[in-house]
């Protein structure tokens, strides 16, 4: 698990602000300017953080795949993953935009993503991740 590397992107601010992941003002402000967070784990908490802000969806999905890819190196073997919580069809473009930025992948790994994850992030998440199968030697 240590060489994988998911993002998410939400597509509202407001499940974040009712968790209490981000303020009032915050959300208010995030949600008329169009920001869309990538959000990550946090690799000593496991606590899910923000990683970039973008304005607009279709920013956040160039940027979801950028930031995922952005852990591949070229000499060692890799996944990619993606994944959906209800937006099947943004999935797809996940998918089509990862095939292209890394065409080298050993596996494609897909899904969608469960209620439990969504229930704190909200509907229409969209997830890329890359694998690296190589460790350091």
């Amino acid at each position: 698990m240590k060489n994988t590397h998911p993002y998410f992107s939400v597509d509202t601010l407001e499940y974040l602000k009712r968790g209490g992941r981000i303020g009032k003002i915050a959300a208010l402000a995030g949600t008329a300017l169009g920001i869309k967070p990538i959000i990550s784990f946090d690799r000593v908490t496991g606590e899910l953080s923000s990683t970039h802000k973008v304005r607009g969806r279709q920013a956040a999905m160039k940027k979801l795949v950028q930031v995922a890819i952005s852990h591949i190196d070229p000499s060692k073997r890799y996944n990619i993953m993606w994944a959906h919580g209800g937006a099947p069809e943004d999935g797809q473009r996940i998918a089509e935009m990862l095939r292209a930025a890394a065409p080298d992948f050993v596996q494609e790994f897909s899904g969608e993503i469960d209620c439990t994850l969504a229930s704190y992030v909200g509907p229409h998440l969209l997830g890329a991740a890359v694998q690296v199968l190589d460790d350091d030697m």
